[in-house]
């Protein structure tokens, strides 16, 4: 033993499996869903079509019961229409409403974003998953287009519970904006979609996910003890205090997984055992679902470290670190001992992005993985 700290990684999942695991029958909650489409001249062609058939493909995937409001956005926003509860006859009304969508004018994102704060600030009241789906391809340019102002709404949106699915569209929509954005949410994700063809199947998989939310505003919590440190690896909303920190995980759809990295760094113990160093907890709505306690022991026994040790943890971890400090030499020297097969896919496209100097790629991978989802 020696006396200095010692650091000790961590790898912590959480899967959606529902109340009751092993149970048929898992409760799921029908979601309530802004989405927002940019109709400007820019999106003509292709892109307008593509995501007006990802409009349509959301109400086909959201169940029966769901909320659902559509608006467009250029120089001005119109209110598409809404489904209070979503059924076959509101359905079909809103499909025959958005394929009368053309694509012109100025792009007023501000103000759409607007219109989706009032609805969620009555939304909130449901008790069931929100989501804002943002589909653009380019800056603003009409009313508010001061980057703070964006990342002050969004805040303010995502205060209600919301989480956001912001997709842009090609080369010339603003990255930066938007995952300023999230990171001002605290929830969500980013998404490039290089090719217009795209735009559909993207957009299913995050309504499939709203529509099978088994946990709702998921927090993982880490107890310590004072004189120690606790550091996760994460862009998610995190709490910190003498004794715990606690991240703001989100929703959990079934059969979802997040995995959350971090480190503990301890001060000395000066003798040899066994010693409690904390504890992790899942915990919804703010009541522990799962716990367990955690142990180090400090031996010179070389059998029992070899035995106990996972090594593929430190580095998958230290690969995320590098991955947040923007440090992309030395993730790629990660890469080779990562053990999680998606993991190290993700962290590869990463690199690989860096590199070539593909922003959009590597912010929307950064906004995953450092919230827990790898792309596999």
């Amino acid at each position: 033993m020696s006396g200095q700290p010692t650091t000790i990684y961590f790898k912590v999942e959480l899967t959606g499996i529902g109340k009751y695991a092993g149970v048929e029958g898992i409760e799921t909650y029908p979601p309530a869903v802004v989405m927002l489409l940019d109709v400007s001249g820019s999106m003509a062609g292709e892109k307008i079509e593509r995501a007006k058939e990802a409009a349509k493909l959301l109400l086909d995937i959201l169940p029966v019961g769901s909320f659902v409001s559509l608006y467009t956005f250029e120089n001005s926003v119109r209110h598409v229409g809404k489904c209070e509860s979503l059924d076959d006859k509101c359905k079909d009304y809103l499909k025959s409403e958005i394929d009368r969508v053309g694509a012109y004018g100025g792009t007023n994102m501000y103000g759409a974003l607007e219109k989706a704060l009032n609805d969620f600030k009555r939304l909130t009241k449901l008790e069931r998953p929100l989501r804002l789906f943002l589909i653009t391809d380019g800056n603003p340019t009409v009313g508010v287009t001061i980057e703070s102002e964006f990342y002050r709404i969004s805040s303010d949106i995502c205060r209600y519970g919301v989480e956001e699915v912001l997709i842009g569209i090609g080369a010339d929509y603003n990255e930066n904006l938007l995952a300023g954005m999230l990171e001002s949410c605290g929830r969500g994700v980013l998404e490039h979609v290089a090719k217009p063809k795209d735009i559909p199947e993207i957009t299913s998989r995050y309504a499939e996910k709203a529509s099978k939310v088994v946990a709702r505003s998921v927090k993982l919590r880490i107890r310590k003890l004072p004189r120690d440190r606790v550091e996760v690896t994460t862009d998610l909303k995190t709490r910190a205090s003498n004794e715990e920190v606690v991240v703001d995980v989100g929703d959990l759809s079934l059969d979802e997984v997040k995995k959350i990295y971090g480190k503990f760094v301890l001060v000395p113990r000066g003798v040899k055992g066994k010693y409690r160093i904390g504890a992790v907890e899942a915990l919804i709505d703010d009541k522990v679902v799962a716990s367990k306690e955690l142990f180090i022991e400090y031996t010179d026994d070389m059998e029992v470290i070899r035995s106990k040790s996972k090594p593929e943890i430190a580095w998958e971890a230290m690969g995320l670190e590098a991955l947040k400090r923007g440090d992309y030499a030395a993730l790629r020297t990660t890469l080779r001992h990562v053990g999680d097969e998606a993991l190290r896919k993700t962290l590869r496209r990463a690199v690989e992005a860096a590199e070539s100097g593909d922003k959009k790629t590597l912010k929307s991978v950064r906004s995953k993985t450092l919230r827990g989802t790898s792309e596999g």
